[in-house]
């Protein structure tokens, strides 16, 4: 997590607090990142995804699976992932949309 971050992911764990009331550790560790600046959103909203389908998964008393994780997302996560994940979105965002672009 960058500098820049820190800030955001400690007021998120602070109100992460009301819902499992015990402090949530912070885990600094790199992610896939965009080659293009206006991908982030899509690696956040796909990796929150992947975590969640892994957690689901492979949740078990296994200590190690958040490094199970991280190795898991930087095979799977490609820029070619994200651009078939923007498609699909696109997608559903416009099916939901009372006007279809035209």
């Amino acid at each position: 997590m960058s500098s820049a971050n820190d800030r955001t992911a400690k007021e998120i764990q602070t109100k992460f607090r009301v819902f499992f009331h015990e402090n949530i550790p912070l885990i600094n560790s790199r992610c896939p990142q965009q080659q293009n600046g206006f991908d982030c959103g899509l690696y956040v909203i796909v990796i929150v995804e992947e975590f969640c389908r892994f957690i689901y998964a492979h949740l078990s008393n296994e200590k190690d699976y958040f490094n199970k994780f991280m190795d898991d997302i930087h095979r799977s996560i490609t820029s070619d992932y994200i651009n078939l994940r923007r498609e699909e979105l696109k997608s559903l965002l416009e099916s939901m949309s009372i006007e279809k672009p035209k």
